[in-house]
């Protein structure tokens, strides 16, 4: 949701407790992740909420958003000026797919699930080393990993030209 104003906490994720589980447990701060998108907000649903919300009008999706984040900033001009719901249920590349971390966790997970296999590097929200979840940081430090292997001219010209036919593959996915 994007907002005129920033009005929430200069933090990465903003909490929400509700008495109703799974119902916008979290909202995370583009303001500070993207600077292309300074006023915008992501609202995080789970569970029934989320199949709830795909068959609901957008416009009671957003005032219930807007009511929400009213009660935890009662002086800010809480009005959303543009939004998008996104469908990771139905969404083939998703198919429902999200990160769900277990208690068992330990410092250093993060780092072995992206270690490359020989050359092959592996990449998701998973493997974000700074952010959890954060599945374009995520490419991005595996992009930064595989051009510190490459070596200068022939080695470069090589691999651009598997990295192109691997975008190719992904947009052919995507489309």
């Amino acid at each position: 949701m994007e907002f005129s104003e920033v009005f929430w906490d200069s933090t990465q994720q903003v909490g929400y407790i509700s008495n109703i589980k799974g119902l916008y447990p979290v909202f995370l701060d583009h303001h500070l992740t993207f600077e292309e998108h300074p006023k915008v907000l992501e609202a995080i649903v789970t569970g029934e909420n989320a199949r709830r919300i795909l068959t609901q009008d957008k416009a009671v999706t957003i005032s219930e958003i807007e009511q929400i984040l009213s009660t935890m900033y009662p002086t800010a001009n809480v009005t959303v000026v543009n939004s998008a719901i996104g469908d990771w249920l139905s969404d083939p590349v998703f198919r429902g797919s999200f990160i769900d971390y277990s208690s068992d966790l330990r410092f250093g997970d993060f780092e072995r699930l992206g270690d490359p296999i020989g050359n092959l590097y592996l990449n998701g929200s998973a493997t974000s080393v700074n952010f959890a979840g954060g599945a374009y940081f995520a490419g991005r430090e595996t992009a930064a990993k595989v051009i510190g292997q490459l070596k200068p001219s022939k080695a470069i010209n090589e691999h651009t030209n598997i990295f192109i036919v691997l975008l190719r593959i992904l947009w052919d996915m995507l489309t």
